[in-house]
């Protein structure tokens, strides 16, 4: 492969800290398929016991990146790609359910 795909503008997934009240660290990496169109094509990811909401959340987040295919030989071909996310919400303590959360993620 000449050049592999390219995500031209990315949406961040929206994972609320309240959705982990004890606290969280994890690490999960979504495999993306980008068509020769530029277009997400089939998602994996890993671990597989990821939570759900947080699958969801950036599943969706997903949906609505935009691509530049892979090139072979100057022609866009499907191409693979991983993208990993590390998440950390620290366990709330005595902090009111309302309050702004200090959870972050990075990918």
């Amino acid at each position: 492969m000449d050049v592999g795909p390219q995500a031209r503008y990315r949406r961040p997934p929206v994972i609320h800290a309240s959705w982990f009240p004890d606290g969280l660290r994890t690490h999960v990496v979504f495999r993306l398929e980008v068509t020769p169109q530029g277009k997400l094509g089939r998602l994996a990811y890993l671990p597989a016991d990821t939570d759900p909401r947080i699958v969801t959340a950036i599943m969706q987040s997903l949906q609505r990146w935009k691509f530049r295919p892979g090139m072979r030989q100057g022609r866009p071909v499907t191409a693979c790609f991983e993208q990993p996310y590390d998440l950390v919400f620290p366990a709330k303590t005595g902090a009111s359910a309302d309050a702004p959360s200090a959870g972050s993620y990075q990918n």
